[in-house]
């Protein structure tokens, strides 16, 4: 079968090679007839070969591998569209035809859908595979997509990929709206975009044809399509007639939602080339999708991930479920919300789902350490200062407040805020106005505070460090994060999904853990929680010498083979020889200790305090 490759990224971008039936090898070597000058690129790298009616990508025992679709093979089928990763170069499959070619064209009107043409076009193989995007598209679709796979490979929430990939889309293609849908087994998710001057409104599937394209796997495009006089929407359209494209996000189960776009209220038609551009985006969803998995994943047969799909979290037990139900009744509401928990439990993530999900998330998110801050110098990052203010103040500048203004302001470890400056944090959150220091006027602000600490608020009042009245202002919507020591069932999914994500940014071909290894990071204590654990996977994935990371590989105590001759350590034990060998490692530094432990400096002296571990190097601790 005829086809040509195109490099979509790399130090040869743009360029388009034909495939001949005795195929290519790409590499950085002299034997290689595609060269690509990149020291991750191995001399003789893989071979893309044509068949008779498919092609084949094969390593050639490459150092770093050969992905397609994120995925490390070592010879894979391949499809219109699919992306093969060579080091720093990526390289798309295209057909000789302008991609639609399989496609089939339904004129007249199709059962309960409305409109006058449908164009059908196969989509995908159900693993992610997408169909690509053919070289004729214009050239700020192909520019809007490459963003798009970005995005899909940097992401970390539902909501901040798909809120930025629609916008995006539809500011490439002009003039239209559109939604993602992800489906689940109780209300989709839905998130909108609207182009530069399109009217405000969401963008809403017709039903059936959202259900026909994602069950049959196909792409629609649907034009002359009437509207309503009598409907919203007909106040807003630009004319009598819209057209639409459905672009379904495929999955090995099928689909897990959908792209939609149409014209009402900007330009005429959609054309062929927006339905492949939008079937391109719905393959990047699709990769977002594959590489968060349990995280992002709205399809899940598992109601707690399901639950967290567009919050960017996992969680099966009832506490996790609990915190997905909070977020999703707070996240409408302006009332200000306190986050609780350990350090590493995803207290940020919490506070962007709250932002994502809720009327603010067009605003922007505006974050701030108060640990990390010089007590001199937070009155000014919250509120702004005027030139000549103090010494230094050369200018001008916005502080926080401003600049979350319309969005959301997020106080991490807010129980570290100087107490003298809590009073003038307490008046600007009751009454939505500022005043920068050495101004004179007070500034109004629109802004939804959000704050998070890992101490016991409870007891920093009682000891005179944190004012009762903030902590009653701050608190009106508390939500508590669980540590990852309570969530043992979640943390072999999230070792997983870091291992897939580190191996995917690696290139190693490594299989997973074994049974050991498995039952070693359920065991152990992770004072760190998540954050921990991310580090402890990305330590392993790095140092992994086999295809499978072994309990040998998790450089952690407590994870070594034990038989019934040995007690079992407590997970006290486990924490404490866990601490003091990162302190030992670090001879007695405790920022560095802190770090490599992958928490704050602030709870490893709480965790050292509570363990009954002191001295500073001289010699054993107590």
């Amino acid at each position: 079968m005829r086809a040509r490759i195109l490099i979509r990224k790399g130090l040869r971008a743009g360029e388009e090679i034909p495939l001949s039936p005795g195929g290519v090898v790409f590499g950085r070597g002299e034997e290689a007839q595609v060269r690509l000058p990149d020291s991750s690129t191995s001399r003789r790298h893989c071979l893309i070969s044509a068949e008779e009616s498919s092609w084949t990508v094969t390593d050639l025992a490459s150092k770093n591998g050969t992905c397609v679709n994120g995925v490390p093979v070592e010879s894979a089928s391949l499809k219109p569209g699919d992306l093969i990763q060579i080091g720093l170069t990526t390289l798309q499959i295209l057909p000789d035809d302008d991609g639609c070619g399989q496609g089939t064209s339904v004129e007249g009107t199709d059962g309960d859908m409305r409109g006058e043409t449908i164009s059908v076009a196969p989509l995908s193989d159900g693993q992610g595979r997408g169909s690509g995007f053919r070289t004729g598209m214009p050239r700020d679709s192909m520019r809007a997509l490459l963003d798009i796979e970005d995005l899909a490979l940097r992401c970390e929430t539902a909501g901040e990929f798909f809120n930025r990939a629609l916008q995006r889309l539809v500011s490439a293609v002009g003039g239209a709206r559109a939604s993602a849908m992800l489906k689940g087994r109780g209300e989709p998710v839905l998130f909108h975009a609207s182009a530069p001057g399109c009217p405000e409104g969401r963008a809403n599937p017709d039903p059936a044809a959202a259900e026909k394209a994602m069950s049959s796997g196909t792409g629609l495009l649907l034009r002359n399509i009437a509207i309503d006089p009598g409907s919203a929407e007909a106040e807003t359209a630009a004319g009598l007639f819209y057209s639409a494209v459905y672009a379904p996000i495929p999955s090995a189960c099928g689909s897990d939602g959908l792209i939609y776009m149409d014209t009402q209220g900007g330009r005429g038609d959609l054309d062929r080339g927006d339905l492949m551009t939008a079937r391109a985006a719905a393959s990047a969803a699709a990769l977002f999708l594959a590489r968060t998995s349990g995280m992002a994943r709205a399809g899940s047969r598992d109601e707690g991930v399901r639950a967290g799909a567009g919050f960017g979290m996992v969680g099966t037990g009832p506490e996790m479920k609990a915190v997905f139900a909070l977020i999703a009744r707070a996240s409408s509401a302006p009332s200000p919300v306190l986050i609780r928990g350990e350090s590493g439990t995803g207290k940020e993530l919490v506070a962007r789902a709250l932002h994502d999900a809720g009327p603010r998330k067009e605003g922007p998110f505006i974050a701030l350490n108060c640990a990390a801050i010089p007590e001199g110098l937070i009155e000014s990052e919250l509120f702004g200062h005027e030139k000549g203010a103090f010494t230094g103040a050369s200018g001008r500048r916005r502080g926080c407040f401003e600049l979350a203004s319309g969005g959301t302001l997020f106080l991490d470890e807010i129980c570290e805020m100087p107490r003298d400056s809590q009073p003038k944090l307490l008046r600007a959150v009751e009454e939505r106005r500022i005043r920068r220091l050495g101004g004179a006027g007070e500034i109004a602000v629109d802004v939804r505070l959000v704050a998070a600490t890992n101490r016991d608020v409870e007891e920093e009042v009682k000891a005179g460090r944190f004012r009762e009245d903030l902590y009653f202002r701050i608190g009106v919507i508390s939500i508590g994060l669980p540590p990852l020591r309570s969530r043992k069932d979640d943390i072999p999914v999230l070792a997983n999904l870091f291992l897939e994500m580190y191996r995917r940014e690696t290139g190693r071909k490594i299989s997973g853990f074994t049974p050991g290894a498995v039952e070693a990071l359920r065991e152990y204590g992770w004072p760190g929680n998540v954050r921990e654990l991310r580090n402890a996977v990305e330590r392993a994935v790095v140092l992994a010498e086999g295809p499978e990371i072994g309990v040998e590989g998790l450089a952690f105590p407590g994870t070594a083979a034990r038989t019934p001759a040995h007690p079992v350590a407590t997970l006290r034990e486990m924490e404490r020889a866990h601490i003091l060998a990162a302190l030992s490692s670090e001879n007695w530094n405790k920022s560095r200790a802190a770090k490599a432990l992958g928490i704050e400096r602030s709870t490893l002296y709480e965790k050292l305090k509570a363990l009954g571990i002191s001295g500073a190097g001289k010699g054993e601790p107590e």
